[in-house]
């Protein structure tokens, strides 16, 4: 038969006892709390000191800065120092320093306030401002641009029209100076305002000045050959006639012609090495002239003009 066994006479399982952690108490989690407030404290005061001595070098070495810069006549650059030094986070000492003489070189740092328009008088903003070579502004906008006191070469550019260059004395105190520059359109973008295209621009002389001075040459040595061929026709009859001694009232009239032809030959000339000139190079000459004069032992003559 099958035994029964009573529950009440079962023998009850064995359980661990394990102790209270110390941490779930209340004084456990209070003394945890203090000593991580501890070490977060003493943590974040170590840098904050290395921060403070580095301040102080900063600042000391920002004054003496702005000083030297001041004297030399820098005054933005010096404006900046002193700016670092009257920092909240530098000494009292530094500071009581740095800002009366901040306020004072505010007072004395001149500025400029340029000022653009085209050529129809309307204000133009895409502008590039250089200031002895350095580029201040890549477009104006109306604010005042510190400078230093002193001689500056300002050079404006904008697409479209020529380049301005301009050198002005800046007085050391000057305020809001205003600087104005107006802006012409460049020869080839210049247009009639009345909408109406503007006839271009001759490209070159035209071939009637060449033509006229050459018909002159042309006659010149046509004038040559005739007296020449003339005087040569008379030469031949007093060697037939009288020759060597014909009377002067027959030889002078032969010293003449060959005179004259002895002109026309070198007006022919050059009055053809001119023509040849105006008709390669076809510049507008506004007057030729032509001329011809005696003098001892012949004549001279010359072409002239104005180009």
């Amino acid at each position: 038969m099958p035994q029964l066994t009573s529950p009440l006479l079962a023998k009850p399982a064995l359980q661990p006892v394990l102790p209270e952690p110390p941490l779930r108490s209340g004084a456990g989690r209070r003394a945890v709390v203090v000593l991580l407030s501890a070490l977060s404290v003493a943590l974040l005061a170590a840098p904050a000191h290395g921060d403070d001595k580095a301040d102080k070098k900063e600042c000391a070495a920002a004054a003496e800065k702005a000083q030297r810069k001041r004297n030399e006549g820098k005054l933005r650059e010096a404006r900046d120092d002193l700016v670092t030094c009257s920092r909240a986070a530098c000494p009292a000492v530094i500071r009581r320093d740095c800002e009366p003489w901040l306020s004072d070189l505010e007072g004395r740092l001149p500025t400029v306030v340029i000022r653009a328009k085209d050529g129809s008088g309307r204000d133009v903003v895409d502008v590039r401002v250089t200031i002895d070579g350095a580029v201040a502004s890549e477009s104006l906008d109306g604010k005042a641009i510190p400078i230093d006191p002193g001689v500056h070469v300002f050079k404006y550019e904008r697409k479209g029209s020529a380049t301005i260059e301009d050198k002005i004395v800046v007085r050391e105190g000057e305020k809001s100076r205003g600087l104005d520059v107006t802006f012409d359109p460049e020869p080839a973008a210049r247009a009639p305002r009345d909408g109406r295209i503007a006839p271009p621009a001759p490209s070159g002389g035209s071939i009637v000045p060449g033509a006229i001075v050459g018909g002159i040459g042309v006659l010149a040595l046509g004038s040559f050959a005739y007296f020449y061929a003339s005087a040569k026709g008379d030469i031949d009859a007093l060697k037939a006639d009288c020759a060597p001694r014909c009377a002067s009232s027959r030889v002078d009239p032969i010293d003449k012609k060959i005179l004259i032809a002895d002109v026309s030959l070198g007006a022919g000339a050059v009055a053809l090495g001119v023509a040849a000139y105006l008709v390669f190079s076809r510049p507008a000459p506004r007057r030729v002239e032509i001329g011809v004069a005696p003098s001892p032992g012949g004549a001279v003559a010359g072409v002239g003009g104005r180009f």
